[in-house]
């Protein structure tokens, strides 16, 4: 061949090797980004019969959703939630008890319509406290059933969001266990769990099942004055776990506050006091992870010990109330969607 032929042959031959190469790359599809969740909580572990608190992350992906939890069709589960007990090296779903109040507030995180995920994603805050689940030592597995659909089209049907399984170890516990686990212990398991709930349930849980009008003296927590009682026992049991005794103390330092509005002069002092005791309690004031809050990411129930100091505070006319609740909600996006009426109504 001819230095000619030979010079031409190699420039096919390039243009060929570049044609296919640049065939493979528009064979090539680039697979869009999927939404997904994630449940996150504090350091794999819980005590036994302490609820389980998460932090609920849902990211968008490439294309703009709305995400709502996936209603509880199935009574026969722990919607909105899944849970499995390790038995016998496997997991085994862990049975739901006949007679479980399956109506879980986290159900209702959104409205049926769901909610937008914009491109830095969404949190959410979950909660499993059922006892029957975490009265058991040994490890366990959750996730939360969530679905999705395309933003751009309210027509678009709801598909589920596969999440991956939190596994989580519960340590025993023998002050939670005498307390409430047996027997004698029944009556108490359930006011327990009942109080768990109310914890869990806001103005943002009944609008989202639907129309729903404030009345004349606008929202407020008065759900917890229910377990004033049963939070007084909890405080006044020295052995059960910091989650349980915070959990109380906020209820009493909140139900205080509620008291002083309604006294003036020394009782009013009397009960501010008696709020801001509880508020210093080790339970609630030790810096975490010491203390009881299970503050996560997405806040815990740190934002509930602020709003409170914020509310005393204001008694003493120190501070400014206003602004203080806008930082907290701005650190704290998920307490501001879920207990924005209330908190503004405890400050004005």
């Amino acid at each position: 061949m001819s230095p000619a032929g030979t010079l031409l042959h190699a420039v096919v031959a390039a243009w060929l090797l570049a044609g296919g190469s640049v065939a493979a790359r528009a064979q090539q599809t680039v697979t869009p980004a999927a939404p997904s969740a994630t449940l996150l909580t504090l350091g794999g572990g819980s005590w036994q019969c302490d609820p389980i608190r998460c932090t609920l992350q849902v990211t968008r992906g490439d294309a703009e959703v709305c995400v709502h939890p996936r209603l509880p069709i199935d009574r026969n589960r722990w919607l909105p939630f899944d849970v499995e007990r390790m038995q016998d090296d496997r997991w085994e779903p862990v049975p739901v008890p006949f007679g479980r109040r399956a109506n879980h507030p986290a159900s209702r995180l959104t409205s049926q319509f769901g909610r937008r995920v914009g491109a830095d994603g969404c949190v959410f805050e979950v909660e499993l406290w059922d006892l029957d689940v975490l009265s058991q030592p040994g490890h366990i597995r959750l996730r939360f059933h969530l679905q999705v659909r395309d933003a751009a089209d309210a027509r678009a049907p709801w598909r589920d969001l596969p999440t991956p399984w939190l596994e989580v170890q519960i340590r025993p516990h023998a002050g939670n266990a005498a307390f409430l686990v047996g027997d004698h212990a029944a009556e108490r398991r359930v006011r327990c769990e009942d109080l768990s709930r109310e914890l869990n349930t806001s103005i943002a849980v009944v609008r989202h099942e639907g129309e729903f009008t404030l009345g004349p003296h606008g929202p407020s927590l008065q759900g917890w004055r229910e377990h004033v009682a049963l939070a007084r026992e909890l405080v006044a049991e020295p052995q059960l776990s910091m989650v349980w005794r915070a959990r109380a103390r906020l209820v009493l330092a909140y139900d205080e506050i509620q008291l002083a509005l309604g006294t003036t002069g020394e009782d009013r002092a009397a009960h501010l006091r008696a709020s801001r005791a509880h508020l210093e309690a080790p339970e609630v004031a030790a810096p975490p992870p010491s203390n009881g809050l299970m503050v996560l990411p997405s806040g815990g129930y740190e934002p509930f010990r602020r709003l409170l100091a914020i509310r005393l505070d204001a008694f003493a006319g120190l501070g400014e109330p206003r602004r203080e609740l806008e930082r907290l909600s701005e650190q704290y996006p998920f307490f501001a969607y879920w207990w924005g009426p209330e908190s503004r109504h405890l400050l004005w």
